[in-house]
């Protein structure tokens, strides 16, 4: 979403305590081992509007196939997006390198 990162480092330099490191380790965390996908993630997982965007398939059904309650998710470029963020703030979001999973 465009303006997201940059929304989050105004509210974290204006409220917060917390570094993005600090804030994005659970997220980088999850997002690379992957986590048990629940009932309404795996009821509501596939999008018809965005099966046909590049990189969704590849992304959120690996394999081809639709993920199910209990299937362990990982999204590597995901996790690569986050640590890009917490080691370069916001440019390592807008100046960094493609492609970007969000």
């Amino acid at each position: 979403m465009p303006g997201c990162v940059a929304g989050w480092d105004a509210l974290r330099r204006k409220f917060g305590t917390k570094t993005f490191p600090e804030l994005l380790a659970s997220a980088i965390f999850y997002a690379e081992n992957g986590f048990p996908l629940p009932e309404i993630g795996a009821r509501s997982w596939i999008s018809q509007a965005l099966l046909n965007k590049p990189g969704y398939r590849e992304t959120y059904m690996p394999g081809g196939v639709r993920p199910q309650l209990g299937d362990v998710f990982k999204n590597p470029a995901l996790a690569e997006s986050f640590r890009q963020v917490a080691a370069h703030g916001r440019d390592g979001y807008y100046k960094g390198r493609w492609p970007r999973t969000w």
